[in-house]
């Protein structure tokens, strides 16, 4: 319990509705009976290294109440929502955020261009005959303009073949034998399965780089996150080897590439947003029966502590003697165990 009424009384509301460092320090305290150091190392104190340490392990279930429980769920995983709304001491810091979405947007125009140079190759291969001779062909002009294919021959490189190829499978027709009228969707669902799956990896992957949960607990955490920086730069520079072939190729066909670029990054951001809410729902039913418990505190830990502390301020709010400043503590807490419920 706290150790006096003072403690008590600074007891809120809004406790319960964040993912707060005080009421973290207070529920560990209360669950093992030691204060935790309130001195700064590595630039937090140990209740914010502990809270971090939950929000790196993916903890879902804060308050047990599934849609604000999403709610920061949402606002510390969305690549979006997140560059504004995420947790201060979250493991990935704003600035690698941001640059984790430039590294995104980057990949999302890399498709949409080669998708733009694909449908026009599949026409140009619908009209001309490759030569025999031109799939040893390699287009070296990175510069040289989308119309001069008959020049370059740069839809007429094996690498071209194949992705041509398997662009004819998405297409409606190949399809309309058993779909029937619906074939016509499929093509975009099949896009979707694709930039969802390659936004999920590349963006999990680049995210545990930024956020190295897995060296939270080392006493060496922030050398570890460094390094994790440093591999995570790497992936920018590498952008850097084809981003004037990008320009000229978007510059070449702007209005279908802007086009595919929106498309692909709605399919995508939708798909991804689906696939995340399915895995919270999965982990934070898992979380209120008790079955994803390796956390400092649990979702069941806070709230036996908020319980016990609003059983007691409500049992000194009964008391004759109390000060009126007593029973406006008390009333807030009544609305805590509210909220709790």
């Amino acid at each position: 319990p706290l150790s006096s009424t003072n403690d008590a009384s600074n007891l809120r509301a809004s406790d319960t509705q964040k993912m707060d460092d005080t009421l973290y320090a207070k529920a560990y305290a209360w669950k093992h009976s030691t204060r935790l150091d309130e001195a700064m190392h590595d630039g937090l104190t140990q209740a914010q290294l502990y809270l971090r340490l939950d929000m790196a392990s993916n903890k879902c279930a804060w308050t047990g109440r599934i849609l604000y429980d999403l709610w920061l769920w949402t606002k510390n995983t969305n690549p979006l929502v997140a560059l504004c709304y995420s947790h201060p001491i979250h493991p990935i810091s704003r600035a690698e955020r941001c640059y984790i979405l430039t590294l995104q947007l980057l990949l999302f125009a890399y498709l949409a261009i080669l998708l733009t140079r694909i449908n026009g190759c599949a026409i140009y291969r619908g009209m001309h005959e490759c030569g025999t001779n031109s799939f040893k062909v390699l287009n070296a002009n990175l510069f040289e303009n989308f119309e001069n294919e008959t020049d370059s021959q740069y839809c007429c490189t094996l690498n071209m073949a194949s992705l041509v190829h398997i662009y004819a499978h998405f297409h409606a027709e190949e399809h309309r034998w058993w779909a029937g009228s619906y074939a016509i969707y499929l093509p975009a669902l099949g896009l979707t399965v694709v930039v969802t799956l390659l936004n999920i990896v590349l963006g999990q992957m680049w995210f545990l780089l930024a956020g190295c949960q897995c060296c939270q607990k080392s006493p060496n955490r922030t050398s570890w996150e460094w390094m994790g920086n440093a591999v995570l730069f790497l992936f920018g520079v590498a952008p850097l080897t084809y981003i004037f072939w990008m320009y000229q190729y978007f510059k070449d066909d702007m209005v279908n590439t802007l086009d595919r670029f929106v498309a692909v990054k709605l399919l995508s951001v939708t798909g991804s947003t689906i696939v995340q809410t399915i895995i919270f729902l999965g982990m934070w039913r898992a979380e209120m029966r008790g079955q994803r418990t390796a956390f400092v505190l649990t979702v069941h830990d806070t709230q036996a502590y908020l319980s016990r502390e609003t059983a007691g301020m409500e049992r000194l709010s009964a008391a004759p003697t109390l000060s009126g400043r007593t029973s406006a503590a008390s009333t807030s807490s009544r609305l805590l165990a509210r909220a709790l419920l």
